[in-house]
């Protein structure tokens, strides 16, 4: 078979995934009551969870052989966001790690309860849907510092960190 060309190669590459197609959903954050989906909109950037097979390693006769083991999940997720100008986002996360873990009496609330799944859809650059990961069991785990700068301004980045069970393609 020939070499191919640029002519070949470049008909059958399809356009590139963007990496501002997407949609994070997080349905009936617990404790806080109306949600109105600031963290949906106002979500910068996050980062679709992965996984990890790991090897299981058999020595025979001096080489060793690698097979598939477990598949395991890293159970870590971050999430980038802009506050807004009442402080709605920051303020949902804190009320859901309160329902979490109460800071004054540190009693809190069963996994079923705090848990929620999530959903992370991505999009062509026609707003059509490519894929959604279902992220299941979800619950915030990190509420960042607010920080502020008198010397210039700018807007409020802030990130997030939750831990989850899973996740895969729905």
């Amino acid at each position: 078979m020939p070499k191919p060309s640029f002519g070949d190669v470049a008909a059958s590459v399809l356009d590139p995934m963007l990496s501002d197609n997407f949609f994070l959903n997080i349905n009936d954050i617990p404790g806080v009551g109306t949600f109105d989906n600031a963290l949906r909109m106002q979500c910068q950037s996050a980062v679709k969870p992965g996984m990890t097979i790991n090897a299981v390693e058999v020595q025979v006769f001096g080489h060793t052989l690698e097979y598939a083991g477990n598949l395991t999940y890293g159970h870590d997720m971050s999430v980038e966001y802009v506050e807004n100008r009442s402080a709605q986002i920051t303020q949902t996360l804190e009320a859901w790690a309160e329902y979490i873990r109460s800071r004054e009496s540190q009693h809190g609330a069963f996994k079923k309860e705090y848990a929620r799944d999530g959903t992370l859809t991505i999009y062509d650059q026609k707003g059509a849907k490519v894929i959604e990961y279902k992220i299941e069991n979800m619950f915030v785990t990190t509420v960042p510092d607010l920080s502020f700068n008198g010397s210039s301004a700018s807007i409020i980045t802030l990130s997030a960190s939750f831990k989850y069970d899973r996740a895969f393609a729905v």
